[in-house]
């Protein structure tokens, strides 16, 4: 039993349920979704793939998390098959993806789509999260995929593909400053393992960032006000969460210098940006 709860908490079972909602929130919205033949299989395999990354990652940064005193499942169990776990899921996710294919009526070759996928977040695991800014990106846009690869997949209206943008903008940048505040927060560790993220090579820097992708999160915004797909109500919504953004990302970043607290705002805003699907 306590096998099992580490398994959760390692491929992040809490990040994975946030994912499933958002589909399901999707679903619920766009009935468009309905006519995507196979839609609960793109779900499974997209599980799949995430807690795979997540195990791959635990596995990568065994001694880092020791450094910076945070859980990790390779700390307690180092056996060759709990190692083997993220490669197990990861052609869990390939399987479940080609079935997904075969019932959507793609042609096998856009199973290379998710090896992709797989591969990106291997390199990220293995190398470039160590780099600057590389693996920042890299991870980013795999969040901004989760909404766009339905661009892929499936067949929306005009009408439906503006408010979905806007959606993908708000998951990249949301979750790219999520991860520079996350850099902050693990330096120590970082450092001692000769990473190259922004945070170790210029602190300052890595803040402007920060305040420039929130800058851009108001362009995006405005930019989109002025479309006549998406409702009022929405419009209001995000321009709550931004305000709140912008209060938080100001005080953690100029006074408190509190990145841990900075980091979960951002997950908070990122997932209640999300949520506001239901309101596009």
């Amino acid at each position: 039993m306590m096998f099992i709860s580490r398994i959760l908490r390692s491929v992040r079972w809490l990040n994975l349920l946030l994912v499933g909602l958002l589909y399901v929130l999707l679903r619920h919205k766009f009935p468009e979704l309905d006519h995507c033949n196979g839609f609960d299989w793109l779900i499974g395999a997209t599980l799949w793939i995430a807690a795979a990354a997540n195990l791959e990652n635990d596995l990568m940064d065994i001694h880092t998390d020791r450094h910076n005193r945070k859980f990790n499942l390779y700390h307690h169990h180092e056996s060759i098959w709990v190692r083997a776990l993220p490669y197990v899921f990861y052609a869990a996710g390939l399987v479940t993806a080609w079935f997904f294919l075969h019932q959507a009526g793609f042609s096998g070759y856009w199973l290379l789509y998710f090896v992709a996928v797989e591969l990106l977040l291997t390199t990220y695991n293995r190398a470039t999260k160590k780099t600057v800014l590389i693996g920042n990106v890299t991870v980013s846009v795999l969040v901004m995929l989760l909404i766009l690869q339905l661009f892929i997949f499936c067949r929306f209206p005009v009408s439906v593909q503006k408010p979905l943008l806007l959606l993908a903008f708000w998951a990249f940048f949301a979750n790219l400053n999520r991860e520079l505040a996350k850099d902050f927060q693990d330096r120590k560790g970082d450092r001692l393992m000769r990473y190259q993220t922004l945070p170790i090579i210029s602190p300052r820097k890595a803040i402007r960032l920060i305040l420039l992708n929130l800058l851009v999160l108001w362009v995006v915004f405005f930019t989109f006000l002025r479309t006549p797909h998406l409702h009022g109500i929405a419009k209001i919504y995000f321009a709550v969460l931004l305000v709140y953004a912008s209060w938080a990302t100001v005080r953690h970043t100029s006074r408190t210098m509190d990145f841990k607290q900075l980091a979960v705002d951002y997950k908070i805003l990122l997932a209640l940006g999300l949520a506001g699907v239901l309101l596009l």
